[in-house]
């Protein structure tokens, strides 16, 4: 474990200051809640039924199970990426305000450019149905929502997606639609490869002379830059972020 990774090297580096950072923390996860399928019950994703039924659509949703196309995106780059999400969810694209996509552990939704000139109305209402999904769980899945211009201003704002759903810990968000004849089933188990995902919260630990022993506090991934240059005693430029003082000995 990371205790006595930390003493053995002290004990080879006794004047040695160490430091342990991770960008993102993680966990098991136990529920998926398939975007894909909630928003289709919404009527904000309309798909073609007709290419569902088809054993070709059958095919592409069993490779899909298997995560077949995710492996050759990866492979193969993102020119498969487009191929993968044409084939595996047949949108009516005329027909769908928003999309879901992906299987990152957050929520990610997209609004359908054609619907741009109507987007502030629709992106509101969709913010007010999406806590619906605790109600359908029986448990809280969803932790907090965001527009992305509440998170992110830039020249790439457009390709981030329009809202973001962070999840409650041990949940995953999908893109994804429930199996052929299983229904509309938004929350479900979890049944792939994966055993687990990230976490918002990681870890910051810091051994060394002039630090508070056994000290905890929670800290921002930003004040970590400028606590490092306080510590070492380097000028601290203007960034984002603060020096922590308080973990350092008086």
């Amino acid at each position: 474990n990371i205790r006595d990774l930390v003493n053995d090297f002290r004990e080879q580096n006794p004047d040695a200051d160490i430091v342990i950072i991770s960008d993102h923390g993680f966990q098991p996860h136990e529920i998926r809640v398939n975007l894909g399928d909630f928003l289709e019950e919404t009527g904000l994703t309309v798909r073609n039924s007709e290419k569902i039924k088809s054993f070709k659509g059958l095919f592409i949703r069993g490779l899909n199970k298997l995560d077949i196309f995710k492996l050759l995106r990866r492979i193969c780059g993102q020119g498969w990426e487009h191929m993968y999400e044409r084939y595996s969810q047949p949108i009516i694209w005329s027909e769908s305000p928003f999309i879901s996509i992906g299987r990152s552990s957050y929520g990610f939704i997209y609004l359908n450019p054609e619907f741009k000139h109507e987007s502030a109305d629709r992106i509101k209402k969709l913010i007010n149905l999406i806590p619906e999904l605790n109600k359908k769980s029986g448990i809280k899945v969803i932790h907090s929502i965001f527009r992305k211009e509440n998170l992110y201003s830039g020249s790439k704002l457009d390709k981030l997606p329009d809202i973001l759903i962070i999840p409650e810990n041990g949940v995953t968000f999908s893109g994804t639609f429930s199996d052929i004849g299983k229904g509309n089933l938004p929350v479900e188990g979890i049944d792939d490869f994966h055993q687990g995902i990230h976490r918002l919260k990681g870890i910051f630990l810091f051994n060394g002379t002039g630090i508070r022993k056994n000290f905890k506090s929670d800290i921002s991934i930003t004040d970590i830059f400028p606590t490092l240059a306080g510590i070492m005693k380097i000028p601290i430029p203007k960034v984002d972020g603060t020096c922590r003082k308080e973990i350092m000995e008086k």
